[in-house]
Formats: C-alpha cells, structure tokens, sequence
C-alpha cells in the first residue's frame, strides 16, 4: 500500500490519498485524487511504510483515465495510475514491511466473493493519519447505475470507518488464489437524511462516523481501455504481468 500527497497549486490546495502497489513502479488510486476542476496535480509523492520508516519515491508521470478527464462527476472511470521514477526498493523482499508488497487484481465478472475489505491510510478519529492500514469489513455489494453508469457500492460495518486519505485504496477480497483487488474507492456516501457539511476537520470526522457505504471504481470496467495500454505504452505491461504472477 501507498500514500500518495499530491498538491494543486492554482487552488492552492494539498490532499492525501491511499494506492496500491501493483508492480515496482506503478500505483493505482483514484482520478480525483490527482485531477480536479480541469488540471492534474503540480507536485506528487508517494509515501510507502508510514508506520515505521516512511520511503519517499519521485513520480515520473500520472495517467488519469480519460473517460474521467471528459466528465469527473463519472464513478465508473475514477482510477488513475502514478508511474515511479525509479522501482520501488526491496519490493516482496522486506518481511518486516508486509505493506510493501504488490496486490494482485481480480478481472473476473460477477460478485460472488465471501470475504472483502477496504482498506487505506485514512483520518481516525483524532483526524490524524492512520500509523497502520485500518480496514473496513465489507458486509455487501451491487451495481447501481448512478449518473447513468454502472457503479459498485459497497456496505462496510464495524470500528473500521473509511474517510478523507482512504480514497484512492483498494477493495479486495479473499479468493482461492489468495487476496485480490477488484476496485477502488472512489466516494464514501451517507443517506441523503444524515448529509452533513464537511468543512472542518471535526465535521469530515462526523460524516465518516456516520457513514456506512462508499462507491468503488471497478478494475474490470479500465483494465482493457486504460490500464494496460498504458502500461504497455510506458514498457511496463511485462513487469505488471511477473509481478501479479509472483507471490511475495
């Protein structure tokens, strides 16, 4: 897992957002967590081990997907891939570091899947950073068509709440092939009678206490129309595919 800080100098604003390793120099994450209002990101970092010694890794480029660029408002195309400068060090070789690891993608339709989790580097409740990935149980799944696409929501339960930094982080779940991920997250939503605003800390705390669904971004929906293209215009498609053929 990765933490990606990513700053918007004509709004003058920073945020942070949760992405997985799917190989030694790519991170997936959410669009809107690298473009907004028109313009991607000025400045990015990726952060990996944020509960011990955090690793800073230069990015050499974004790729946002462009069905995202043409309508932002769209869940089913909230995904973007964050390219590494240099590959990431010790990658499967640390065992003390378990979170820098790749996961492995799920393309399979339908799901039929018993065990799922979302997981990130979100805020907790003392609106700091998690010190370690907290998770939230997924309880259910459907499509919805929202915006006039299909869209996953999730239900979670339990202490694990998602909130502000844990977009951009997986939905995986537990196969017979070991854990995959198969979306990632793009909003957390409330029931339209308990919207409240989220302007200051204490009330992005609140709306995350009180949630207990997210809308996730589908791997299946841009593996063939953006993932691997791209990855196969930087090079890059071969060392993805060893990577999600090996098992750290």
């Amino acid at each position: 897992m990765a933490f990606l800080v990513t700053q918007f100098e004509r709004k003058g604003s920073k945020q942070g957002c949760s992405g997985t390793i799917i190989s030694d120099r790519v991170i997936l994450t959410a669009a809107h967590c690298v473009y907004q209002e028109g313009h991607e990101a000025e400045k990015s970092t990726v952060l990996l081990d944020l509960n011990k010694n955090p690793v800073n890794l230069q990015v050499y480029a974004i790729y946002t997907h462009p069905r995202y660029i043409q309508n932002p408002s769209t869940y089913m195309y909230d995904i973007a891939m964050v390219v590494l400068r240099n590959p990431i060090p010790n990658l499967c070789k640390d065992e003390h570091s378990p979170t820098i690891s790749p996961l492995y993608l799920d393309y399979d339709q339908g799901l039929s899947y018993s065990t799922c989790y979302s997981v990130g580097w979100g805020l907790t409740e003392n609106g700091k950073l998690y010190s370690s990935l907290r998770r939230a149980n997924i309880i259910d799944m459907d499509r919805v068509k929202e915006n006039e696409e299909l869209c996953l929501i999730a239900f979670y339960e339990g202490d694990g709440k998602l909130c502000a930094g844990d977009s951009g982080g997986p939905l995986f779940c537990e196969t017979e092939n070991g854990l995959k991920q198969i979306a990632v997250n793009s909003q957390i939503m409330q029931p339209e009678d308990t919207r409240s605003k989220r302007e200051t800390i204490e009330e992005i705390i609140a709306f995350c206490r009180a949630s207990h669904m997210a809308i996730f971004s589908e791997i299946e929906a841009t593996l063939n129309n953006f993932i691997k293209p791209i990855l196969k215009s930087e090079n890059l498609w071969d060392n993805f595919e060893k990577y999600q053929k090996f098992k750290c």
